[in-house]
């Protein structure tokens, strides 16, 4: 579940390309932002973050093939 408690599965150090990094640093600024306002969804952002993670990775992957 996506919060400022627990942004293990946003560690931008396990990712492989820079655009995924600097999306996982943005996430995390922005989920503690959402949690100051209230308003974070933290199943539905963390489902949505991992989902275009995985998209800039895999294209990360193809290109480099």
């Amino acid at each position: 579940m996506a919060s400022t408690n627990n942004l293990k599965w946003l560690d931008e150090d396990t990712l492989s390309t820079n655009v995924a990094r600097r999306f996982a640093v943005f996430c995390k600024e922005d989920i503690q932002d959402l949690e100051k306002l209230g308003v974070l969804e933290p199943e539905v952002y963390e489902a949505a973050v991992r989902r275009i993670i995985e998209q800039f990775e895999s294209k990360g992957k193809e290109s480099k093939a």
